[in-house]
């Protein structure tokens, strides 16, 4: 039998209240001014995540766009290695190391930006939920996410390990509000009718008719 893959489905109906955005950010720590421009990642810190592209990308961004600002929630083994990165990167309070955060969504809700840096991932699952909460985003080229992302049209992608490329989309976005928005809506609708719970749904039932046919 031909293998199917059946990626899990998301509730796309509702979203987080994020009104308290200034409140939530400044209490996980991070130095936020409203108007700043929020990266959230959660991620097991684990060398496969391949955070340290991240902070290099997010310090090289941040040099020519101060209001960049980034949460990273998880934990891991690489938690000391990364906050020595982030301190000779001199991030300072621009950065945070959270621990793992409960509430995923509301960190998302509180975000502008969603990204991804693995080396390889299944398919990411992280990036739906920050889709769901009104994210932008931008990805490493890793498990499917091709499929979702139209590079340019509703999001951008780049090649893992690629510093400047990434740097420069996360600079690109910062700036440009109105492009983010877009990005953000344009992928959106194209995640709900993909992996919303109902398509989902109708996905194994189709899967399930076409077993049942062949029997």
């Amino acid at each position: 039998a031909g293998m199917m893959t059946i990626y899990n489905g998301l509730d796309f109906s509702s979203r987080t209240d994020a009104r308290d955005r200034t409140e939530y950010l400044r209490g996980l720590g991070l130095d936020y001014t409203p108007g700043d421009v929020v990266i959230g990642i959660p991620a097991r810190l684990d060398p496969v995540k391949d955070i340290p592209t991240l902070l290099r990308a997010f310090a090289k961004a941040r040099s020519q766009e101060p209001r960049l600002k980034l949460v990273v929630a998880g934990d891991g083994g690489e938690m000391d290695n990364l906050k020595t990165l982030a301190n000779e990167l001199k991030l300072d309070k621009n950065v945070v190391f959270t621990g793992w955060l409960r509430d995923v969504p509301k960190l998302f809700a509180c975000c502008d930006l969603d990204v991804l840096c693995s080396i390889s991932e299944s398919f990411p699952y992280s990036i739906l939920e920050g889709i769901r909460e009104g994210c932008a985003v931008i990805s490493s080229n890793v498990g499917g996410v091709d499929k979702l992302i139209d590079h340019g049209e509703n999001g951008y992608i780049f090649q893992p390990g690629d510093v400047d490329t990434f740097s420069g989309y996360l600079l690109d976005l910062a700036q440009d509000s109105e492009k983010r928005a877009q990005f953000a809506e344009k992928l959106f609708t194209k995640a709900s009718a993909l992996y919303s719970l109902e398509a989902m749904a109708d996905t194994q039932i189709g899967i399930y008719q076409r077993i049942l046919d062949k029997e």
